[in-house]
């Protein structure tokens, strides 16, 4: 694996936080589950 990858992908975990939202960019706890934030889940996936 690369030395790039995510940590989710590293540690083979979906459940891993990080800490910034994959839409908007904004500090916010996400996951691979759900990568963004839960404004940007309101207004991009409802």
């Amino acid at each position: 694996m690369h030395d790039h990858a995510l940590p989710w992908a590293r540690f083979n975990n979906p459940d891993y936080k990080e800490k910034v939202c994959h839409k908007c960019g904004t500090k916010h706890t996400t996951t691979k589950t759900r990568p963004v934030c839960n404004d940007c889940y309101k207004t991009y996936y409802r």
